[in-house]
């Protein structure tokens, strides 16, 4: 899966047009990202944008809420062919618990009005306490298909959806060897998928 993705992503940034060859989309690199969503952070140390259409300094605006917008206004303009970063760190804090989830060689293909065809990662540690008591876990590579994360983002930082259709966070999901290991049991799955 891991090739298929890959030569995807590869055959998207060097911008193949039937036969010819077209010249390689642009790419554009923004380090030591941190982004607030109010009920958790995600941290990236490195971002390459592959055909994107803002430039490094627009990107990290973006990214970081420079401009005073809300990040679900600023990230719905974003588009890009793909995103890769060696590493996501995911932060969240909710109901006296917290958690932090690594992801390991992120992926992100087709990036456009809010949504992302596609979200790869080829492993991911969790760590956090529940009351108190730590626990750690881990799994393989995971795949998400046609996430609308700016709506989900939208109705997170403005508390609801009353009024509204609820939104649809992702389309497929799919993720292998999945285990958590928790201070009264244990949790292994070889895999879990949904949509």
């Amino acid at each position: 899966m891991r090739l298929i993705l890959s030569a995807a992503v590869a055959a998207s940034a060097l911008g193949f047009a039937g036969a010819g060859l077209a010249q390689p989309a642009p790419i554009v690199v923004v380090e030591n990202i941190s982004i607030d969503f109010g009920f958790g952070a995600l941290r990236i140390p490195r971002l390459e944008a592959i055909g994107a259409n803002m430039d490094a300094d627009e990107l990290r605006a973006a990214l970081t809420g420079r401009d005073g917008a809300p990040i679900h206004e600023r990230l719905r303009k974003l588009e890009a062919a793909a995103l890769s970063a060696p590493a996501i760190e995911l932060e969240q804090s909710f109901a006296g618990s917290r958690q932090t989830t690594t992801y390991r060689q992120a992926h992100i293909e087709g990036v456009r009005n809010g949504r992302i065809e596609r979200m790869f990662s080829a492993a991911g540690a969790i760590s956090g306490a529940t009351e108190g008591e730590p626990y750690t876990g881990a799994h393989g590579p995971s795949v998400i298909e046609g996430v609308e994360f700016a709506d989900v983002l939208r109705i997170l930082a403005t508390g609801g959806t009353q009024g509204e259709k609820p939104a649809t966070v992702y389309a497929r999901f799919w993720m292998s060897e999945y285990r958590m290991e928790m201070p009264k049991f244990d949790l292994e799955m070889r895999d879990l998928t949904g949509g």
